[in-house]
């Protein structure tokens, strides 16, 4: 399972969300983290390198932070921080081809765009592109407090194309 997780609020829904699933289902649990690649051809090319690895690293103290509240929400699951810099349809939709369901959160990268934070902006196109590269289901969580289970409602779309 691979869930997208950006380290704002509205991320963490989905993040809880994969993890009680992961536990649930006993399946392992990636917590990807991408700085869009974009805003770092923005600087001089000599720092480019620089800017590049501090994206990196960015991205990986992201990762990790999920990955440590994901273990702590849903012990016992195996958590891996995965740190991604590029473009963030394709890094995504990338990881979940090697997860059975990939979690995204609507929110979280629009907020990221309010608060001016370019380097992890998606905008809602990407959410259908990863939705039609993704190898299996893909869930999206929208913010809540709500424990995941049978009260809380869902809404299922189907394409009919599996």
């Amino acid at each position: 399972m691979v869930v997208a997780y950006d380290g704002t609020g509205t991320s963490r829904p989905a993040l809880r969300w994969a993890a009680l699933e992961a536990r649930r289902s006993g399946s392992r649990l990636r917590v990807v983290s991408v700085t869009e690649h974009a805003a770092l051809l923005r600087g001089p090319p000599a720092e480019l390198v620089a800017s590049w690895e501090q994206a990196r690293d960015d991205a990986g103290q992201v990762a990790a932070a999920g990955a440590s509240l994901a273990a702590t929400l849903a012990q016992g699951v195996d958590v891996e921080a995965v740190a991604r810099v590029g473009g963030p349809a394709a890094a995504i939709a990338a990881e979940s081809r090697r997860a059975a369901v990939l979690v995204l959160s609507p929110e979280a990268f629009a907020d990221a765009a309010e608060q001016q934070r370019p380097d992890m902006a998606v905008s809602a196109q990407v959410w259908a592109l990863l939705a039609r590269r993704s190898r299996g289901p893909v869930v999206l969580v929208r913010g809540s407090s709500e424990q995941p289970g049978p009260a809380v409602p869902v809404v299922v779309g189907v394409d009919g194309s599996s």
